[in-house]
């Protein structure tokens, strides 16, 4: 106020409160926020879009509850990080168009008294100028729920990044080594340890994952207001929740930037189980002899015989005079070839990178 001049401070509050105008530069700071981010993560979808394509036949394990489960592609795996980062992207695009919505010149109970019959227009106005949607009527300044999903939005922003940081930590473990975090050559891994390579990017999006959800609770929980206008308690989270966001993005970004990945380990480590993570294509190729329950039976004896005395799945079938009867040495090797048993992979990452191309 001491800074306007010309009689012009004189009528700053004419019918506008202090809250109105705290909460009409929150709304454009938070619009300006979300700017960032969405820029953030169309530069991570252009990074995810070229490891995708990098990796569209790239073989490797895939996993489920922390086992070898069925051969797959390291480019149909980093497809539904793609495809998940769009719908952050999509979502926070949502939010965004609430909060354009969000200017607000409302008066001391939001019912405009104060600023004459053409209040409406006027905050209509102000919203034109500053560049934002036409105003909610509805008064909101008690409930908050467009900020609480705001923030909620960025939680599961973090929650996608945290997980993808769980994964890449996992990858880049001593016995998995298929992916690797480029720190270049002068980074110490350890004080003590000279030869390890401790991931930083990853963890650290793990931590965002758990700090930025902490902020959306305290937002969420500041949509409990008494009566019309309960003074708000949750500008600072907004403020903490959005840089430290910006912080999560730019992690995010310079980790896709610079990973590496060990084509020939992820190959390596299909054969780990020495042919049984393709137990089951023998299975279906049997059931289509025997039946699918005698299959399983017997192949899953097959499968606890070759993990027993430690010999490759083919060894435990020509061992066994109740299943080799059923396979010739040729089918077998046909059989036994990972790359050839991984679904609809290659397809299926190549229609999420044509969608994903289509909205960029």
């Amino acid at each position: 106020k001491r800074s306007l001049d010309f009689g012009a401070e004189e009528y700053l509050h004419f019918g506008a409160t202090t809250v109105d105008i705290f909460d009409t530069v929150l709304v454009l700071q938070v619009k300006k926020s979300i700017d960032i981010f969405l820029n953030g993560l169309l530069e991570i979808e252009a990074e995810l879009l070229k490891l995708t394509k990098d990796n569209i036949d790239t073989f490797m394990v895939g996993r489920t509850i922390g086992q070898h489960a069925l051969p797959m592609t390291f480019g149909k795996k980093t497809s539904t990080w793609l495809a998940e980062n769009r719908r952050n992207i999509e979502r926070l695009e949502a939010v965004k168009i609430k909060i354009n919505q969000s200017v607000i010149l409302k008066g001391a109970v939001g019912t405009y008294l104060g600023l004459g019959e053409m209040a409406i227009e006027t905050e209509e106005l102000m919203a034109k100028e500053l560049g934002l949607s036409k105003p909610y009527i509805a008064d909101w300044h008690g409930i908050r729920d467009v900020f609480a999903e705001y923030a909620l939005t960025l939680a599961i922003v973090s929650k996608s990044f945290g997980r993808i940081g769980d994964e890449l930590t996992l990858l880049q473990m001593t016995e998995i080594g298929e992916t690797l975090e480029n720190l270049g050559n002068k980074a110490i891994g350890s004080s003590t340890m000279p030869h390890k390579k401790n991931p930083r990017g990853p963890g650290n999006l793990v931590n965002y994952s758990r700090i930025i959800p902490r902020y959306a609770e305290v937002i969420l929980d500041d949509m409990i207001n008494s009566f019309e206008r309960d003074q708000p308690r949750s500008d600072a989270s907004i403020r903490d929740i959005s840089i430290t966001s910006e912080a999560m993005i730019e992690t995010a970004k310079k980790l896709f930037k610079e990973l590496e990945v060990d084509k020939d380990q992820m190959r390596k480590n299909l054969d780990l189980t020495k042919g049984l993570i393709l137990s089951q294509r023998l299975t279906f190729f049997l059931a289509d002899k025997i039946g699918k329950d005698t299959a399983d039976n017997l192949m899953h004896d097959v499968s606890m015989k070759a993990l027993k005395e430690d010999v490759t799945l083919k060894q435990a079938i020509q061992k066994s005079d109740a299943v080799s009867m059923y396979f010739s040495d040729e089918e077998l090797d046909k059989l036994l070839n990972p790359e050839t048993y991984i679904g609809l992979a290659i397809k299926q990452t190549r229609l999420v990178i044509q969608d994903i191309e289509s909205k960029r």
